[in-house]
C-alpha cells in the first residue's frame, strides 16, 4: 500500500485530469453552440433580405370593378342587320347601344362582341359587304371598338384587303 500522502496526491492528480477533460468537453460544446447560433442568425438575416411583400390594391381607380352586364347582339331579319345590346344579369334594363359605323362598314352576320375588362369599351367585328352567290355576305376581319354608349367608333385591328379569304373569327378580351 501507498502512504496516505501518495494516495491523496494521485487522487488529486486524477481529479485535475478529469476536470481538464470536462473543461475541454465543455469548451467544445460551448464553441459548437456559438457556431450554431451564428449560423442561425445568418440564415435569419438572409431570409429577411430575400423576403418580398405583396400589397394588394383594393377599390380605388386602379382596380377593376365588375359591371354586372350582359353584352349581346340581336339579329333583325326584317332589316337583315345586327345590333348590340346590354342588360342586367337578370335580363332587366335591356338597352340598345346606338353604334354608327363608318360608311360602307357593317356588322358581321354573326358579330362577336366583347366588353373591355374595365367595362368602358365594346369590341366587335365588322367589315364590308359583298354579294356572293346572289346573297349579301359580310367580309369580317376588322376589329372595332367604341365607348359603352356607342360613341367614338375606332378601328383597332385592320386585316387589310377584305377579300383575301382570311377572317377574324374569335374575339375575346382579358
Amino acid at each position: 500500500m501507498l502512504p496516505n500522502f501518495w494516495t491523496q496526491s494521485l487522487t488529486f492528480g486524477f481529479q485535475i485530469i478529469i476536470l481538464n477533460l470536462k473543461f475541454q468537453k465543455m469548451k467544445k460544446i460551448l464553441m459548437g453552440s456559438a457556431v450554431l447560433t451564428a449560423l442561425s442568425l445568418s440564415i435569419i438575416a438572409f431570409q429577411m433580405s430575400c423576403s418580398k411583400t405583396a400589397n394588394a390594391q383594393t377599390g380605388g381607380t386602379t382596380g377593376l370593378t365588375q359591371q354586372n352586364l350582359l353584352l349581346y347582339t340581336l339579329y333583325d331579319s326584317s332589316t337583315n342587320s345586327n345590333s348590340i345590346w346590354t342588360s342586367n344579369y337578370d335580363g332587366s334594363n335591356q338597352t340598345q347601344i346606338n353604334i354608327v359605323l363608318p360608311s360602307g362598314i357593317y356588322f358581321d352576320q354573326t358579330p362577336q362582341v366583347s366588353l373591355s375588362p374595365d367595362g368602358k369599351k365594346i369590341f366587335f367585328i365588322a367589315g364590308v359587304k359583298n354579294y356572293y352567290n346572289n346573297e349579301l355576305y359580310t367580309h369580317s376581319g376588322n376589329i372595332y371598338s367604341c365607348n359603352l354608349d356607342g360613341s367614338n367608333v375606332t378601328k383597332v385591328v385592320d386585316k387589310g384587303n377584305p377579300f383575301t379569304g382570311k377572317d377574324i373569327t374569335t374575339l375575346k378580351t382579358y
